[in-house]
């Protein structure tokens, strides 16, 4: 029961910064708690091309979180316009 309380607050400590019109990079720190596991992450995105497919925004996330025992990872791409 305790993997699956370090999973959930894992999972949730990945939120990834939101990047708004002028800003190019940001990080940020997360805790969660659920049940009786805490878990730290942190994450960070940065803008990868202004002009992708004739217009669009392409943004990069990398994050990693810690909960106990266990460690998780993440990355994604997001494309907007």
């Amino acid at each position: 029961m305790n993997r699956a309380f370090e999973n959930a607050s894992r999972s949730a400590a990945f939120a990834a910064p939101d990047l708004v019109h002028g800003e190019h990079f940001a990080v940020r720190l997360n805790w969660r708690n659920s049940g009786n596991a805490n878990a730290f992450g942190i994450t960070g995105a940065a803008v990868l091309s202004e002009g992708f497919a004739h217009g669009g925004r392409l943004t990069g996330t990398l994050g990693i979180a810690f909960a106990g025992s266990q460690v998780g990872g993440n990355a994604g791409l997001q494309f907007s316009w």
